[in-house]
C-alpha cells in the first residue's frame, strides 16, 4: 500500500499541500476512505504526527452542509472523530495528532499525505463469523448473487463503506451492510459473515 501514497514532510497550508501532490505527479491529497487506507496512514506518520497534523483530501461542504472525499464519495460514519466534527465554516480536514479526523483551518500549516483518485484493489481484513448473521439490520448498502462465501468477502473488500458481508449458502445470495446499517451478530445455521476490521482509533 505503501506505494499508493506519499507524504509530504514539509508544512503546508491546505491549497499548497494539494498543489505539493499534484507537483509530484498524485491527483492531490490522499482519500483514505477504508479501514486499510486509514490505518496504514496512521500507522505510517506516526513520527510526522508528533507535532502536527496531517493534511488529506476531505472537506467540509459548506453548501451541502457534509463531508465529502475529494473523489466525490461520503466518508464512512465510524471513521475515528467524524462523529464529533460540528457544523462551521470551517471546510479543511486533517488527521490530529492523537490519530483523529478533525477540521482545521485551511491557511494553517501542516504536513500532507498525497495519493490518486484511481484505486487499486486492496484485500480487506477482518475475521470470519461461521453460523452468524448480522442483527437488527436497518439498511443494506449491496445485494449480490454470488457463487461463494469468498467472492462475498471480495466484495465487501472492494466497497469501502462495507463492514460486513453475509453470505447465505441457500439463495446464494451476499448483503452488504455499513457500520451503522446493523447493531452485531446473530445465530444462523446457513449463514457465513466477513466482520471487517475497523479504524484504528487511537495512536500516541
Amino acid at each position: 500500500m505503501a506505494d499508493s501514497f506519499e507524504f509530504v514532510g514539509e508544512l503546508m497550508n491546505f491549497t499548497d499541500a494539494e498543489l505539493e501532490c499534484r507537483r509530484r505527479g498524485f491527483d492531490g491529497l490522499a482519500v483514505i476512505s477504508s479501514p486499510e487506507e486509514f490505518n496504514f496512514a496512521i500507522t505510517a506518520s506516526i513520527e510526522l504526527r508528533k507535532l502536527w497534523g496531517l493534511w488529506v483530501g476531505l472537506r467540509f461542504d459548506l453548501d451541502l452542509q457534509k463531508m465529502q472525499w475529494d473523489d466525490g464519495t461520503e466518508p464512512a460514519s465510524n471513521m475515528p472523530g467524524l462523529s464529533e466534527i460540528g457544523r462551521s465554516s470551517i471546510k479543511c480536514i486533517r488527521i490530529n495528532i492523537k490519530g483523529f479526523l478533525g477540521k482545521q483551518k485551511c491557511h494553517a500549516e501542516r504536513y500532507a499525505i498525497c495519493g490518486n483518485r484511481t484505486r487499486t484493489f486492496k484485500e480487506a481484513s477482518g475475521i470470519t463469523h461461521k453460523f452468524k448473521k448480522p442483527f437488527n439490520i436497518s439498511s443494506t448498502l449491496e445485494v449480490h448473487h454470488v457463487h461463494s462465501y469468498l467472492e462475498c468477502t471480495i466484495l465487501c473488500s472492494s466497497q469501502y463503506l462495507c463492514n460486513a458481508a453475509w453470505f447465505d449458502a441457500p439463495s446464494l445470495t451476499c448483503n452488504l451492510v455499513r457500520a451503522d446499517g446493523y447493531t452485531g451478530l446473530e445465530n444462523s445455521q446457513n449463514a457465513q459473515t466477513f466482520v471487517r476490521e475497523g479504524y484504528i482509533g487511537y495512536t500516541e
